[in-house]
């Protein structure tokens, strides 16, 4: 989870650090995103990064109608390659399984 990652590291933006561990690599890396406050504002520059993006369960309460909107823009993108940390926790007990549930349902409408 690169932007779990990004909040404690400081310095560089992700798709330089990405980016400088795999120019002398031939590896393409997927970036997992499951926060919306998290977001890349763009995707990835380097052409071996690529974007899984989502919302963890615990974070549904702050996926704002700006987060959506901008879930859509990444999602109609090039660098997404997946839906990722979306799904049910059962062990999450800040938000309920009748509300992962439901917004679980609206995320593939």
């Amino acid at each position: 989870h690169i932007d779990r990652l990004e909040k404690k590291l400081s310095g560089n933006s992700y798709g330089e650090r990405l980016g400088s561990c795999l120019n002398s690599q031939s590896l393409d890396i997927v970036a997992v995103y499951c926060d919306p406050d998290t977001y890349p504002l763009v995707p990835p520059v380097h052409s071996g990064v690529r974007m899984a993006i989502g919302v963890h369960p615990r974070q549904f309460p702050n996926f704002t109608n700006t987060a959506e909107i901008h879930l859509g823009h990444l999602l109609a993108g090039l660098s997404v390659m997946a839906l990722g940390g979306v799904g049910l926790d059962l062990t999450e007990t800040r938000v309920s399984i009748q509300s992962q549930e439901h917004f679980f349902k609206l995320l593939f409408v």
